[in-house]
């Protein structure tokens, strides 16, 4: 929930550290101290950073945290992913992530900009699809994906980062999984 589309990993990261360094990660704290604590300058890498959104984050974290703190999680992955999309600001990649990580669970898919944009170009996902309307569908069809292949979906997802992390290394090298 702290990181997200146009933010560095680090950014995200730093910004966790510092909200559970603060202790505020084992009780349910209101919006006003997590916004304090996102608003402090990060270090990142040696670098001063300011955190962005850090109103609407703290509100969205405040919110899961209640939720979380107020009610018994199902324990069933894809019970547990709805469960967690009814709190503000976490959608069907984050709760994925959560089930997957937390359930060590492959009956869900973490379906972001790299498991896409790879999805596309082997031709298992309809470049016209989009995670906003077509979340469901890229979920089975990459899921699908990973069963064709006799592999787990985390490892799938572990060898697209890893291609994704390869190419980015290699200047003029493109991602494109086949």
């Amino acid at each position: 929930m702290l990181s997200g589309h146009g933010m560095p990993y680090e950014t995200g990261l730093a910004a966790f550290h510092a909200v559970r360094d603060a202790g505020l990660l084992t009780r349910c704290p209101d919006e006003r101290e997590l916004e304090w604590v996102l608003r402090a300058p990060l270090d990142v890498g040696g670098r001063t950073v300011h955190y962005r959104f850090p109103t609407q984050r703290a509100r969205w974290l405040a919110a899961a945290l209640r939720h979380v703190c107020t009610q018994r999680p199902p324990k069933n992955s894809h019970e547990l992913r709805d469960w967690l999309m009814l709190a503000p600001g976490i959608g069907p990649k984050t709760a994925g992530w959560i089930v997957r990580n937390h359930l060590g669970s492959d009956d869900v898919a973490i379906i972001d900009v790299h498991v896409l944009r790879a999805g596309t170009n082997a031709g298992v996902f309809d470049p016209a699809w989009t995670p906003i309307s077509d979340y469901p569908r890229l979920e089975a069809f990459f899921l699908a994906w990973a069963g064709y292949g006799g592999v787990r979906a985390a490892d799938l997802d572990a060898v697209i980062w890893s291609e994704r992390a390869h190419s980015a290394r290699v200047p003029g090298r493109r991602t494109r999984v086949k």
